[in-house]
């Protein structure tokens, strides 16, 4: 058995940087996906600090990618009064030639509670099986919508919801077309120039829709074979939309309780 460095080694002589390059080769890593959602999912890495496997992550997610290896962006005296309310610290934007930008972790600005998901265990009538069901609402016109297990191994309790933004929250000359029509506003307003400005720390490239991720801790262990996931969406005619998945337990509480007591 392989021992686990001391310190991480970024070669293929360390079996942990080896698998957490995988998880970038093969997909399971994109770009809204947070370094401690993989720390967590993955017990190989408990042997490192977080503080140093986010070093490595960001790492690995610039040299395949997902960021742009670019330095920051020096701050003008301007530009902090001007963001200084934003509380903004600007890094690298957009690249004119190869329209690409780096992302910016914008969610330590916002606090979010009591979101519309909900998370529930329950035992299945017809096969006896436990089973976790997931219902989400998402943002209304959210598309390219996405779940996925996270981890490694026949159980998991991670779990990813990812959607592409609805037009309305980035195409920002259009979410202000009637006022421009009107000439009540013109398409260099500052409150248009700084929306668009910020925007670009949320994708990778200006032609590109940003994407949105909603990361669960799930109650209990699930199987993560595709055929023991069960996704549907649900619409109603004020255009909500909802995603329910339905997971199959890993261990089965009910039946072995079941079982010991007729025992």
């Amino acid at each position: 058995m392989a021992l686990v460095p001391t310190c991480w080694i970024r070669d293929s002589s360390n079996p942990v940087h080896v698998f957490l390059e995988k998880l970038f080769q093969d997909g399971t890593i994109e770009g809204t996906t947070q370094s401690k959602t993989i720390y967590d999912a993955h017990e190989i890495f408990k042997p490192f600090s977080l503080g140093v496997f986010r070093n490595v992550f960001n790492e690995l997610k610039s040299s395949n990618g997902l960021l742009l290896r670019k330095r920051q962006a020096e701050v003008t005296a301007s530009n902090e009064s001007s963001s200084s309310s934003r509380g903004l610290t600007k890094v690298a934007k957009l690249d004119e030639e190869e329209g690409a930008t780096a992302f910016m972790n914008l969610d330590s600005r916002f606090n979010n509670n009591t979101q519309p998901i909900v998370v529930s265990v329950y035992k299945d009538h017809v096969t006896e099986q436990e089973k976790v069901i997931i219902l989400c609402v998402l943002p209304n016109g959210a598309y390219e919508i996405r779940f996925r297990l996270i981890g490694s191994g026949p159980g998991t309790m991670f779990a990813v919801i990812e959607y592409a933004w609805t037009p309305i929250a980035y195409e920002i000359e259009a979410l202000f077309g009637d006022e421009i029509k009107k000439a009540e506003m013109a398409t260099c307003d500052p409150k248009i120039l700084a929306l668009k400005d910020d925007l670009k720390f949320t994708r990778q490239h200006k032609a590109q829709a940003p994407k949105g991720s909603i990361e669960i801790n799930l109650p209990i262990p699930v199987q993560t074979a595709a055929n023991t996931i069960k996704r549907e969406g649900k619409t109603r005619k004020d255009g909500s939309q909802a995603i329910l998945v339905e997971l199959i337990a890993y261990q089965f509480r009910y039946t072995s309780t079941s079982s010991s007591s007729g025992q």
